[in-house]
């Protein structure tokens, strides 16, 4: 009976042990699915204080900054070309702006403009 009561007690146990961990990891796939089709509303409950916990944390961390992506990226699509808020939001373009050496020419041709349209 001892070996059979704690055999018993080890399988109750490590079914348990298993469903804690089973549970918060199926969350976490779900709301990784969610980001994946753009879906950004759904956070994680964080009930661990572990590895687990952390990264739930981070992943709702995410979330939070992928929202406040899209809001910048609506707000500044509004200003600006969808091309240059791109190139602007990726870090490719320096914003404290660039020293560049060009050439301008002005040209004033004669009787370019016709006649119904000078102003």
């Amino acid at each position: 009976m001892g070996q059979s009561f704690f055999f018993t007690v080890s399988i109750a146990l490590t079914l348990v042990v298993a469903g804690n961990l089973r549970r918060p990891l199926d969350q976490m796939i779900g709301v990784l699915k969610n980001i994946s089709r753009g879906i950004f509303h759904e956070k994680i409950r964080v009930s661990m204080n572990d590895e687990i916990g952390y990264t739930g944390d981070a992943i709702n961390r995410m979330t939070d900054s992928l929202i406040e992506r899209d809001l910048i990226k609506d707000a500044f699509g509004k200003y600006a070309a969808r091309e240059v808020r791109d190139e602007v939001l990726s870090g490719r373009v320096p914003l404290d702006g660039e020293m560049k050496d060009v050439t301008v020419l002005f040209a004033d041709l004669r009787d370019f403009t016709p006649p119904d349209r000078k102003h």
